[in-house]
Order: structure tokens, then C-alpha cells, then sequence
């Protein structure tokens, strides 16, 4: 899922019929700061910062950075926008950080006293498809199942 700052618990049914007892937030510290969750009743928030080892990557402080047009230009211009993606997405699998907040996702995924899980980052794409993809492979989905499914919400940001 992305962010859930916007949820409606009270005018949202279909969100409520989910009985969601936990909800795992990959985002950094300012994403969070900048768009706090919104619960769905009687859900506990569980914190699993993947880039909590890299608060600055220009992803996670994209919003404040598009702000400022000079410093976006500074930052992203001259392709340096594909460069830094690409550095946050190594460090979004690979860092020890990154590691140990996916651990404790699917530890939190494992534990039957925390689901139903929802699990979201901002736009629910690539920290939330990349652990909905460890999570289909220790499922036993096929590399090519888990492909697709990843691929799949492209169209949709």
C-alpha cells in the first residue's frame, strides 16, 4: 500500500472489513513526519525503516526537495535524478538497515497474533514491492508469479 495519511477509518468500510491488526510503515522518519499515518481501528503501528540507514537519499525527501526548484535542479539535474535512484535502490535491498527492517517485517508477516498485516511505504511501490516480493518467494510463488505481481502497479503511478 502507499502512505495511509489520508485514511478515513470511519468512512472507509472497506478498509475497516479487512480487520487489519498491524500496520508495518517502511518510511523514514521525515516521510513519516511529513504524512503520519492514519490507523484503521484498533490496528498497532509497527515501524520498519528501511532507509533508516540513509535519511537523506534524495527519495525519501523528495517531496520537501521538489519544493525548492534550485536545489531540485542541484540535486536531480543533469542526470543525476537516475543515478541517485538507482544508489537508494541498492541501499534499499542491501544495507544492514534495509535488512533488518525486512527481517522484522516478516517476522511481524509470521506472527499470527499481527495479522491481518498491512504493509506500506509512500507510494507502495518499491520499499512495500520489494517486500511483497521476499514475502511471495518464502510463500513459494514463482520467480515469474512474483515478476509480474511486482510489475504490475506500474500503470498505476
Amino acid at each position: 500500500s502507499g502512505q495511509l495519511s489520508e485514511l478515513d477509518p470511519d468512512r472507509d468500510r472497506a478498509v475497516a472489513a479487512l480487520g487489519i491488526r498491524t500496520v508495518v510503515d517502511l518510511r523514514t522518519a521525515d516521510e513519516r513526519q511529513w504524512a503520519p499515518d492514519r490507523l484503521p481501528d484498533r490496528a498497532r503501528l509497527f515501524v520498519a525503516d528501511v532507509l533508516g540507514d540513509h535519511p537523506g537519499v534524495a527519495p525519501a525527501r523528495l517531496k520537501a526537495l521538489l519544493a525548492d526548484p534550485d536545489e531540485a535542479e542541484r540535486m536531480l539535474g543533469g542526470g543525476r535524478a537516475e543515478e541517485l535512484f538507482a544508489e537508494t535502490y541498492r541501499k534499499m535491498v542491501l544495507s544492514p538497515g534495509a535488512a533488518a527492517a525486512y527481517r522484522a517485517f516478516l517476522e511481524t508477516a509470521a506472527d499470527p497474533g499481527s495479522r491481518p498485516v498491512l504493509f506500506h511505504c509512500t507510494a507502495g511501490k518499491d520499499r512495500t514491492g520489494w517486500a511483497a516480493a521476499v514475502l511471495l518467494m518464502i510463500l513459494g510463488a514463482s520467480r515469474e508469479t512474483v515478476r509480474s505481481d511486482f510489475l504490475a502497479v506500474n500503470p498505476a503511478v
